[in-house]
């Protein structure tokens, strides 16, 4: 049974349906440009640290200042640099996140969401690296993170307004095969 709406307090019978906010086609597009913008950033990172003048631009303070962290010496994990995982993972999440576009394949959306939510992890340990150890905060790697968050969040309102397809039933335990 689905719950009424209440009534319109002019009189006129049932108030109309709410439409959603935002549709699959718009958030979609919402996610891809997202997920670009993530790669810039990602990007950005690299070339700061290939162009040091570059970190000059985003160093306002000794508190947040991209020179300071790429100066820092931990801005590697397991060897690997900051900038190259965020480069790889917006780049994997961007082929995904455009694979669930042309399919609205559910499972690339639930593989998009774990992998927006592996980042997340990696974002927490790169804030928690940069605020208490470092000391000092980067706008670029903070852009970045910002936007794994609406990564996850635009993948998990998809997943939300998706329908999952209708499981096929399983045999009953003793059936007789037909042959």
């Amino acid at each position: 049974m689905t719950p009424r709406r209440p009534a319109d307090p002019d009189g006129g019978g049932a108030a109309p349906p709410r439409r959603r906010r935002l549709d699959a086609e718009t958030a979609y597009a919402l996610l891809l440009v997202i997920l670009v913008g993530g790669l810039a950033a990602a990007g950005y990172a690299a070339y700061e640290v290939l162009n040091p003048g570059a970190a000059a631009v985003c160093s306002v303070s000794s508190k947040v200042s991209c020179a300071n962290v790429a100066a820092s010496g931990h801005t590697t994990i397991l060897g690997v640099p900051d900038w190259a995982i965020g480069i790889a993972g917006y780049a994997a999440m961007l082929v995904v996140a455009v694979l669930a576009y042309r399919t609205f394949d559910r499972r690339y959306l639930k593989l998009l969401a774990a992998l927006s939510g592996l980042a997340l992890l990696v974002v927490a340990y790169l804030v928690y690296t940069e605020t208490v150890v470092i000391g000092s905060i980067c706008p670029v790697c903070t852009t970045a993170h910002l936007l794994d968050v609406a990564a996850l969040a635009v993948t998990l309102y998809l997943l939300r307004l998706s329908r999952p397809e209708a499981e096929p039933a399983a045999p009953a335990a003793g059936a007789a095969a037909v042959g």
